[in-house]
């Protein structure tokens, strides 16, 4: 089988920050909010990625994504992500992305902890 390209490794992939890593497996992070459009399906596996070149055999499934105002974030939403409360989450938003606007239009993503597995297969 012919070894993956790095940019197909990237499309079965989605990147977290290592400090996240430990709250998604444990079930603490099911949520996640990105400025652009994630290049991903809803119900498919991704592997997790913890660096540009850190690629996980852990994965994670798709539930939903969808579109919202920042501002929009609930308390059910903060615990989600992963987060004890909205100024926490909004002083790592603002470590991430340099500042927080209530009025910018985000896509969220929302998935479930799949555990290790098979490390991705690219089609021939």
């Amino acid at each position: 089988m012919a070894k993956p390209s790095l940019k197909q490794i990237m499309m079965l992939t989605l990147f977290f920050k290592k400090q996240f890593i430990t709250k998604i497996r444990e079930g603490k992070k099911t949520q996640t909010r990105r400025l652009k459009q994630p290049r991903i399906k809803i119900g498919k596996t991704y592997n997790l990625r913890s660096s540009y070149t850190r690629v996980l055999t852990e994965k994670i499934l798709i539930t939903d994504i969808f579109q919202q105002y920042l501002g929009e974030i609930s308390v059910e939403d903060i615990r989600k992500e992963g987060f004890d409360s909205l100024t926490e989450f909004i002083n790592i938003w603002c470590e991430i992305y340099g500042n927080y606007d209530p009025e910018e239009i985000i896509w969220v993503v929302e998935f479930q902890y799949v555990g290790n597995t098979e490390m991705f297969k690219v089609k021939p």
